[in-house]
């Protein structure tokens, strides 16, 4: 499904993205785990073609998007939703007009199919009520949960999903995971997710990938990755122990 080739970016002369070499399978969850600042978010924008590379290539389906036009990168984006960390919900409208936005902006349907959809999507992540609130009037945890709604009433091939957990307390955490997982396994899209979340995001990830000093230094699956012996994959999954051996 995707597969990023040799990617470099710098700005202002410092490198972030070294030679990122990633590969996604179609259907995949893929958590990509780094250091606040390490070019996560960076990488990120590249996938969704928001940023040009330096050099290398992305392929979405085949395609190099770094060097599409606006119309094609357009189609492809089609393909793509993004969950973004704090929601991104437009404060002056309800739930239920945020998330039939993506609908009413791109899609010709009646009145009556499109409030089935929203509802349908709003019953998946069991937010049925509060379709006639306001982003300020719902909890934080409503809030990401309206955001996946958005995410997915237009059946996305492809989810990012950008620190989806941030700011949530151990229980919300673990709702948000529950919500990906369980809509994941109904809708089939290929998913990305950018997570400090350790171990919690081993739950919902088919394979995972650390991102250190802007290139990919390893990658495997939840169980691969509990076993790594580098010492900076160590860290990141069991800090604690490192820092106590050390």
């Amino acid at each position: 499904m995707i597969e990023i080739i040799d990617l470099e970016k710098s700005f202002g002369g410092q490198s972030v993205l070294r030679g990122v070499n990633l590969k996604i399978g179609a259907g995949e969850v893929t958590a990509i785990l780094g250091k606040s600042g390490g070019g996560k978010s960076v990488l990120l924008k590249h996938i969704i073609g928001l940023m040009k590379p330096d050099k290398g290539r992305i392929l979405i389906n085949g395609t190099d998007i770094t060097g599409l036009g606006i119309h094609d990168m357009d189609k492809v984006r089609e393909k793509f939703a993004v969950v973004f960390q704090f929601g991104a919900l437009f404060d002056s409208m309800t739930v239920f007009e945020n998330v039939a936005f993506p609908v009413v902006e791109k899609k010709r349907i009646s009145m009556h199919d499109m409030s089935e959809r929203v509802m349908l999507m709003l019953e998946e992540v069991g937010l049925v009520g509060m379709e006639g609130k306001y982003p300020s009037e719902i909890s934080g945890g409503m809030r990401k949960r309206a955001a996946l709604a958005r995410a997915l009433i237009m059946e996305p091939e492809i989810i990012l999903f950008d620190e989806p957990t941030t700011g949530l307390d151990p229980i919300l955490l673990d709702q948000i995971h529950s919500y990906i997982k369980a809509t994941h396994s109904k809708y089939g899209f290929t998913g990305i997710v950018i997570s400090h979340e350790v171990p919690e995001i081993f739950d919902i990830a088919d394979r995972v990938a650390v991102l250190d000093g802007g290139v990919i230094i390893e990658t495997g699956t939840p169980a691969d990755i509990r076993k790594s012996s580098n010492p900076v994959v160590r860290r990141f999954v069991a800090p604690r122990a490192v820092e106590a051996a050390s």
